[in-house]
């Protein structure tokens, strides 16, 4: 997927992003902590085609495909970021789309999106969007869906958390429908340090890039915005 941008802020960090493959035997994650990962976004403004003077979030690094361990197959995508790209991705909106109502607040469960037996963090306030376009691929596999609903969360490390060393926002995308299944062959297998591998892992694992597109039409850019400056004003 190609698009034309103007305006633009690059190289925010990204914790996390995970793209979950539904009945798929492998999931897409980075981790920045892990050797040779760097997620990263680039929030920008689009020019010209169907969304021109859209927000357009682009997220990308190189992918583990780890096994899914997950109970629940869950098709879906969450993206974990630092609150230093919350409030930079805010001023961006701002300067950029101005401020308008912030989002509506969501009293949805965390935990009917959990796929697995991890400890759910601290939620400080949930709020519902939706993208005009969402698109997730890597290693062959495809997820997209338009006017999908996203979740921005302002999260904290409960206790037990190991991963989580601070405050984040959340980004859950649940509303994805798959195109293709991931293709282990199209990945390169690598060897990573003993503490990476989970489980039953063993080196070498297999890594293929892996990019997400998030394209929010100027009035959810709008409420976006408002809504990370409620969530991160005090920060």
């Amino acid at each position: 997927m190609q698009f034309n941008c103007r305006d633009h802020i690059d190289d925010l960090r990204v914790h996390v992003f995970k793209i979950m493959t539904g009945e798929d035997p492998w999931i897409l994650y980075s981790h920045f902590s892990d050797q040779g990962h760097n997620p990263t976004m680039t929030a920008a403004v689009l020019q010209g085609g169907e969304y021109d003077g859209a927000l357009y979030l682009h997220i990308f690094d190189i992918c583990k495909l780890k096994p899914n361990f997950q109970e629940r197959k869950l098709l879906r995508l969450d993206i974990y970021v630092p609150t230093t790209t919350a409030i930079a991705l805010e001023r961006f909106i701002a300067a950029t789309f101005g401020h308008g109502q912030g989002l509506d607040r969501t009293t949805a469960d965390p935990g009917d999106y959990v796929g697995g037996p991890g400890v759910l963090p601290e939620m400080h306030g949930s709020f519902q969007g939706r993208a005009a376009s969402v698109l997730a691929q890597g290693s062959r596999f495809e997820a997209s869906s338009r006017a999908a609903r996203v979740f921005l969360d302002n999260e904290a490390p409960a206790e037990g958390h190991i991963e989580m060393q601070g405050p984040e926002l959340h980004m859950g995308v649940p509303d994805l429908t798959q195109v293709s299944t991931v293709a282990q062959a199209s990945a390169t297998p690598t060897d990573v340090p003993v503490g990476e591998l989970r489980r039953d892992q063993s080196n070498p694992v297999y890594k293929a890039p892996g990019v997400v597109h998030i394209v929010f039409d100027r009035d959810q850019a709008q409420r976006v915005g408002a809504t990370l400056a409620r969530m991160f004003s005090d920060k």
